[in-house]
């Protein structure tokens, strides 16, 4: 009972812990959005010693084997994302434009840190370990493209479009969830993916 109530608390807290890594560009009163991101980093890489035991606590949730979570993670894949944009750009819409960057810069940079980290995804049955560079889709847990490439379009909805940032961030930390669900990543690679998707698009946007 004692472990049973110990990983029921654990991933509470990890799915807290998704959630609140979602800037709250839609409640400013809450958090400050960058401050929410850093917090976020900082939260997925404290995360990864405790990443099996709260990966187990979330996998072991009665709404796992759900064939909506296998419908987030393919509609929240970074290609249908950088397709789309670019289908946009082709139209001459300055968000697809924008999108485009965005995506291409989040996607550089996320395929950098998982080469660079090489964390082995849950598949493997090898647990959350780090073996250092390689170019294994294996190995390549860390972080989270899917969520890193969500956030990073939210971020860019949330730009131009603020009254719907809460529903584009909100999406974007199903598709996270999503990955976790259908053993493609563990939590740490969820949550840091969710900040480092908001700070590259904001860096994108920002820069003059």
């Amino acid at each position: 009972m004692r472990g049973s109530s110990f990983r029921h608390a654990v991933t509470l807290l990890a799915i807290v812990a998704v959630l609140s890594s979602v800037p709250v560009e839609a409640a400013p009163y809450v958090l400050h959005p960058e401050d929410a991101a850093y917090l976020s980093l900082a939260l997925g890489m404290m995360l990864v010693p405790w990443d099996q035991e709260v990966y187990e606590g979330i996998r072991g949730l009665p709404v796992r084997e759900s064939v909506i979570w296998k419908g987030f993670s393919l509609a929240g894949s970074p290609q249908v994302a950088l397709g789309t944009a670019l289908g946009l750009t082709g139209l001459g819409s300055e968000f697809g434009r924008d999108l485009s960057r965005v995506l291409l810069v989040n996607g550089a940079v996320t395929l950098g840190l998982k080469s660079l980290t090489g964390m082995a995804r849950p598949q493997t049955g090898l647990g959350p370990i780090l073996t250092g560079p390689t170019m294994n889709n294996d190995y390549g847990a860390f972080p989270s493209a899917h969520t890193s490439s969500a956030f990073a379009a939210a971020t860019v909805v949330a730009h131009y479009y603020p009254e719907d940032a809460g529903w584009a961030y909100l999406a974007a930390a199903l598709v996270g969830l999503s990955r976790i669900f259908v053993e493609a990543h563990w939590p740490s690679n969820v949550v840091f993916g969710a900040g480092l998707g908001y700070l590259t698009a904001r860096f994108v946007l920002d820069w003059e």
